[in-house]
């Protein structure tokens, strides 16, 4: 019992050479039924990168899952004569390791595909529909467009699309509704 009285002891005065703002000045009694200490709260922000500098982010950050993935020109004629064939592009064509590079690769371009359809359709959807909460959520959930159309797509389309999707929405928002639910 006095080695645990002590080593509490020796534990508090440690405590109050790290912490000498942060314990009260209070009895042993009390001190012992206290739980945790006050600290601080911290706020984390996270700056806001468009879907593009993310990609391009993941670039430079995985480069090597790049150059491991890479099968492009990998047969070269040479003018003069002859033709090349370059055996780590060749290598990566069929090694595992440049299998599951273009994997991650086609995972980051469908990231990036995802990210960039956030970008241009929610905003869209929050500023020209009349809906809010839960009935928002389904609608741009539901009626969500693919990368490909919304990237092409005129913005007098994207709003024609809208009316549209708008239209449908209100005739059937018990069917949508139900389709979307979650378990």
């Amino acid at each position: 019992m006095l080695l645990q009285v002590g080593c509490f002891l020796a534990g508090i005065a440690a405590l109050k050479l790290l912490y000498p703002l942060q314990l009260p000045a209070t009895g042993l009694k009390e001190l012992a039924t206290m739980d945790t200490l006050k600290i601080d709260t911290v706020a984390i922000k996270g700056n806001e990168q468009s879907a593009e500098e993310i990609f391009e982010n993941r670039k430079v950050d995985y480069k090597l899952i790049y150059l491991w993935g890479d099968t492009k020109n990998m047969i070269t004629v040479n003018p003069l004569g002859g033709i090349a064939i370059n055996l780590n592009k060749l290598y990566n064509k069929f090694s595992k390791l440049g299998k599951d590079s273009r994997r991650l690769q086609r995972s980051f371009e469908s990231e990036f595909e995802a990210n960039r359809v956030n970008e241009l359709w929610l905003p869209l959807t929050r500023n020209k529909v009349k809906l809010n909460g839960d009935s928002l959520f389904v609608f741009e959930t539901y009626f969500r467009p693919t990368y490909v159309w919304l990237s092409t797509a005129t913005e007098y389309e994207k709003l024609l699309y809208l009316k549209k999707c708008m239209q449908t929405y209100v005739d059937s928002t018990a069917v949508i509704h139900e389709r979307i639910m979650i378990p």
